[in-house]
């Protein structure tokens, strides 16, 4: 991997045939709607569709270039939401983080490219292309939170994941 780029959704979906390089692709997107519409081949397609019943079927083609998508739902939130609003709100969680480190360590090796996109490219993608940058690519982090505003419990927690802490041992307010 050289290069990360945090896309909205939009520009993600406009963007997937394009890419003429080898890539990957987090779509982040909010529950309860759909990843992007985007897809990797054939089989893809048909796993998204049954995945996702009432979505519309990607209409964006494949990519040959594509080595991999990551659908990832979570809303925007930075801290949990009390009441009876907010026990319907999926944040991202430390699974998240763990499953996002084995998706990049799974494609880093055979990809130039990987795509971050949420809804906007403004909060959640900047923060996991923050990460990327100051992880994996060994370079600074600034550029995301000059193009955006990243997500901090987003950017805290994969950022954690990817330190090397074990969120299953550590427990306290340190470690949210």
């Amino acid at each position: 991997m050289k290069k990360v780029v945090a896309y909205s959704r939009e520009m993600a979906q406009l963007k997937h045939v394009t890419h003429d390089v080898p890539f990957a692709t987090v779509s982040i997107y909010t529950p309860p709607g759909y990843p992007a519409e985007i897809q990797k081949t054939e089989g893809d397609r048909k796993a998204y569709l049954k995945k996702y019943p009432g979505a519309q079927p990607p209409t964006f083609g494949k990519s040959e270039n594509c080595k991999g998508i990551l659908p990832l739902g979570f809303f925007d939130l930075e801290h949990e939401v009390s009441g009876a609003i907010g026990k319907d709100l999926i944040l991202f969680d430390y699974n998240m983080a763990v499953q996002l480190k084995q998706f990049v360590d799974s494609v880093k090796d055979e990809i130039d490219l990987l795509v971050v996109h949420c809804d906007a490219g403004v909060s959640r993608s900047q923060a996991v292309r923050a990460v990327v940058l100051r992880t994996y690519l060994k370079q600074p982090d600034d550029i995301a939170f000059m193009e955006g505003v990243p997500n901090m419990l987003v950017y805290r927690r994969f950022l954690k994941v990817m330190l090397g802490f074990d969120p299953h041992k550590i427990q306290g307010p340190l470690f949210t």
